[in-house]
Parts: C-alpha cells; sequence; structure tokens
C-alpha cells in the first residue's frame, strides 16, 4: 500500500517491461517496483489525476500510457516524450487498447474509432470505412494478419492489407466478417482486456461470460446457399402458385396484364447454419441497372414498372 511507497492504493494497471521492472498506475500516479523498491515516476504531476486504461511496451521499448478523454503519452529511454498521434485524431475518447503489431504498427482502439500508425502516418477507421462499430476495446492479431476487433456489437475479422487499400484509395470499405450470438456468443457486448494465449486463441470477457475464439479453427462454408423465390405478389395479392411455379420451372415467361401497381417479390435462402446472418443483393433485369445490397431482406417491391420483359 501507500505506506510501502506506492503513490495510491488503488492499482489500476500493470505492466513487466522486458527488463523485468514492473510498472504500477494508481489513483496516485505511476511508479516502478525495481530492487525490492516502489520508486515513483520522475514526471508525477503530468500523470496525476489522469484516469489510465492501458499501458503497452512496444519493440524499442518504449511505453505507451493511454487513458480516458483521449490522453496518450510515451515514455522514451524513462523520459516523457510527445507521441506521435495527436489529440485532434484521437479526440475525447477513451483508450482502451493499445497494439503493436510483428512490423511495428501500433494500434489504438478508441471509442470512436480504430487508429494506426504505420511509417510515421497515422489514419483513423469507423463505421464509414466498414467498421461494425467505431468502438474498439480488443485488437488481436492471427497468424494469416488478420486483425481481430471487439467492441459493443460483437467480433469482427479482417485482413489488414485492405487498410492499407483503404489508404491508397483501391477500396472504400472494410470487408469484413462479424461474429455475434448467431456464433454462439450469449451477447455481442464484449469487455477490455482480452488476451491472447501461447497456443494462438484469443480469450475475450463479455458481459455474460467468457468467450473464446480459436482462429485456427473456424469453419467457413464457402458455398452460397441456393435462393428460392417463395411467391410473388401483384397488387396486394399472391399469383396462382401453379403459373408461378410452373414458369420458374420452365424459364417460361410469366405473363402479367397492364394496369399493375405493384409487383413484389418474396425470396429466402436454404440455410440452417446461420440464417440470421444471410444477407441478399438483388437485380431485376431492366430495371435495375447493378446489383442492389439489401442485407438480410427477404423481400422486394416494384411500383408502376413499364410494360417490358424483366
Amino acid at each position: 500500500t501507500s505506506k510501502d511507497g506506492l503513490p495510491g492504493d488503488l492499482v489500476d494497471n500493470l505492466l513487466i517491461d522486458k527488463s523485468g521492472t514492473l510498472w504500477i498506475y494508481t489513483n496516485g500516479g505511476l511508479c516502478i517496483y525495481q530492487n525490492g523498491k516502489f520508486l515513483p515516476f520522475e514526471n508525477k504531476s503530468i500523470l496525476s489525476g489522469e484516469v489510465i486504461t492501458y499501458l503497452l511496451e512496444d519493440k524499442s521499448g518504449n511505453l505507451w500510457i493511454g487513458g480516458e478523454e483521449g490522453f496518450l503519452i510515451l515514455i522514451k529511454n524513462g523520459k516523457l516524450s510527445d507521441p506521435p498521434v495527436k489529440q485532434d485524431i484521437i479526440g475525447q475518447s477513451t483508450i482502451d487498447c493499445i497494439y503493436e503489431d510483428k512490423d511495428g504498427v501500433i494500434y489504438i482502439g478508441t471509442r470512436r474509432g480504430l487508429i494506426r500508425l504505420r511509417n510515421g502516418v497515422v489514419t483513423k477507421y469507423t463505421t464509414q470505412n466498414g467498421l461494425i462499430d467505431s468502438f474498439v476495446n480488443g485488437i488481436f492479431e492471427d497468424q494469416n494478419s488478420n486483425l481481430w476487433l471487439t467492441g459493443r456489437t460483437g467480433i469482427s475479422c479482417f485482413n489488414k492489407k485492405q487498410l492499407d487499400d483503404i489508404d491508397s484509395g483501391k477500396i472504400n470499405e472494410i470487408n469484413l466478417i462479424s461474429y455475434n450470438e448467431a456464433d454462439g456468443m450469449k451477447t455481442r457486448n464484449a469487455l477490455p482486456y482480452g488476451i491472447k494465449s501461447s497456443d494462438c486463441k484469443f480469450w475475450i470477457p463479455t458481459v455474460k461470460g467468457l468467450v473464446m475464439v480459436d482462429p485456427g479453427n473456424i469453419k467457413k462454408d464457402k458455398q452460397p446457399p441456393p435462393v428460392v423465390i417463395e411467391e410473388l405478389m401483384i397488387d396486394g395479392e399472391s399469383t396462382k402458385k401453379s403459373d408461378f411455379c410452373s414458369a420458374l420451372r420452365t424459364g417460361e415467361p410469366l405473363i402479367i396484364d397492364p394496369g399493375i401497381k405493384r409487383i413484389e417479390f418474396k425470396y429466402t435462402a436454404l440455410s440452417y447454419i446461420k440464417p440470421r446472418k444471410i444477407l441478399f443483393k438483388l437485380k431485376l433485369e431492366g430495371f435495375d441497372n447493378d446489383w442492389i445490397d439489401v442485407g438480410n431482406t427477404r423481400s422486394n417491391t416494384y411500383t408502376a414498372l413499364a410494360p417490358g420483359q424483366y
């Protein structure tokens, strides 16, 4: 306790660096435990009053300290240094995690986006770039250079090269895979301070228990489920199933009388594995110029179609 030399009794964060020194952050400031003694960090006044949420030692031996309201500092060679990520990029958002990959790229998870520091360039990614949520409280990496992010809306995964493609303008959005209750989680609301174990599994706390992710043993069904048009509605009334089914089966056109205002297609895809995660794209040839992403919607209505073949 403070009677033994700790700056404060409330211990928020711990880190053991490469030299074996224990860094301790308390409500009274930052200190180190070395040679059997607690030694307060020399710039105690800079850290006093701050709520520190994460400590990371990078490969160069620098200590990253992140906290609430965008607080971020860097300790180089035992001295305070301005971090290369400026306050205007982080905003007034809490930093929940900091991660360094094998190439020395730094990733910072905040409650308003994912920040990457690569070759001196700082970039921020949010839902506008394809993330399922800008709230990022956990960052992991598997053996295939895929980044795994956790947050309030579940777990997501994508290859980190996609961030390069966004920066260069090759793509506009990250193409990711998301995991939530449909994949076995009791809740999608993940908490900070998950860990990667020595067997490359991720252990992620949530508000309803612990989730284990084994990225090397996730089975993927690359075959799209077959699509079935279940029903055709014309001005709110179902067509005769015999005529409709016959047209689908033979490929012959289904003749619809003029004067019709609304045509609605009801469809589905046959899958019992993850039915809630099936997504659809639609295109009515003769009307739509391109495929339209409609998510998990299973019906689509067209109004006042001009005479013609569709």
